[in-house]
């Protein structure tokens, strides 16, 4: 779910779908680890994916505090 959120809002920008694309195949990874990466992305990803929250959902604190500045 995430990564399609965000490959979604990514459109034809290749770092961005870069960053998608790595979430994708990393089934292995949990919030802390997605959270970890490094890229200059990383901003828009959380902005994207903080548009999505719904207030109480469980989502991430990082996400939910984004949301709240929506």
């Amino acid at each position: 779910m995430i990564s399609e959120i965000l490959f979604r809002a990514a459109g034809e920008d290749i770092e961005k779908r870069k960053l998608a694309g790595l979430i994708a195949v990393s089934t292995d990874w949990c919030w802390p680890e997605f959270m970890a990466i490094k890229s200059k992305e990383r901003k828009w990803a959380i902005k994207t994916l903080a548009a999505a929250v719904t207030i109480g959902d469980g989502a991430p604190e990082i996400l939910t505090k984004r949301k709240e500045k929506l």
